[in-house]
């Protein structure tokens, strides 16, 4: 039971540096969408740190990263 509750903990550790520096993923629009709607939102995520912005404005975002703002 030790030795599994050792390696779920390294585990974690491991995996932990390669999520902070998850690249921003755009998931909404797609490339080469167009739109003839007054308004389109982004679906995405990046790295918790650091910030996201959209023409110079940070957009919120959660805790995990992951944003969904309309314009």
């Amino acid at each position: 039971m030790r030795n599994i509750l050792g390696l779920a903990l390294l585990g974690s550790m491991i995996t932990s540096p390669a999520w902070a520096q998850q690249p921003l993923f755009l998931a909404y629009p797609p490339k080469e969408h167009q739109t003839r709607a007054s308004q389109i939102f982004l679906i995405g995520t990046a790295s918790p740190e650091g910030e996201v912005l959209v023409n110079g404005q940070v957009i919120p975002r959660s805790p995990a990263g992951n944003f969904a703002p309309s314009f």
